[in-house]
């Protein structure tokens, strides 16, 4: 049987090493066109604030370059209302490429790693370190729920923070994807190390 900490084997998994913070941003800006032209992008970030920072920082990094590509945010202070809303936006944005008044990223706390059903997510990214790995596992999930039958689960790069506050959850990460049979690159196998 399929243990609670497994993930779906499926969902092409890649953990990123970097050596600071400030790191992630720009491993972000520079991959996000690429993922947006995948499909829709969901980024889960652990703050309320720090989603809608992201979400300021991705609308200003697209439109500095004249692309039309929304970008949402999602938290636990937003009320039902305004939740209704953005997921609209971002569950009716066509799958593919960058139609105007279309949210292709959404920028989440955990409040979207379960029970909401968005479909044929392609990218999910983990910005922040995890509290666990079920929590990760769920989010992850989120890119096996396609629509569609026979489209390809998406991919989920989880960014690391290079130092013993990553370490505990490399650990963790290695220990799930052995489980998976996916994978484990160098990077991670000496963090977790």
């Amino acid at each position: 049987g399929k243990h609670i900490d497994q993930s779906n084997p499926d969902i092409n998994q890649q953990a990123h090493i970097v050596s600071a913070e400030t790191e992630k941003w720009r491993w972000l800006a520079s991959n996000a066109d690429d993922f947006v032209a995948n499909g829709k992008v969901l980024i889960f970030v652990s703050g309320k604030a720090a989603t809608e920072e992201l979400c300021k920082s991705l609308n200003a990094h697209f439109r500095a370059r004249q692309l039309d590509i929304g970008v949402e945010a999602l938290h636990g202070d937003k009320d039902q209302s305004e939740r209704s809303t953005v997921l609209k936006k971002f569950t009716n944005s066509s799958s593919t490429g960058s139609i105007s008044n279309n949210t292709s990223l959404l920028v989440a706390t955990d409040i979207a790693s379960r029970g909401l059903d968005i479909q044929n997510v392609r990218t999910v990214v983990n910005v922040d370190v995890l509290k666990n790995i079920e929590t990760y596992v769920h989010r992850i999930g989120r890119t096996g729920r396609m629509g569609k039958a026979g489209v390809v689960p998406g991919t989920a790069h989880t960014l690391l923070v290079s130092g013993p506050s990553a370490a505990n959850f490399a650990v963790a990460l290695v220990h799930n994807l052995r489980l998976s049979s996916l994978p484990v690159n160098l990077q991670l196998q000496r963090l977790a190390e």
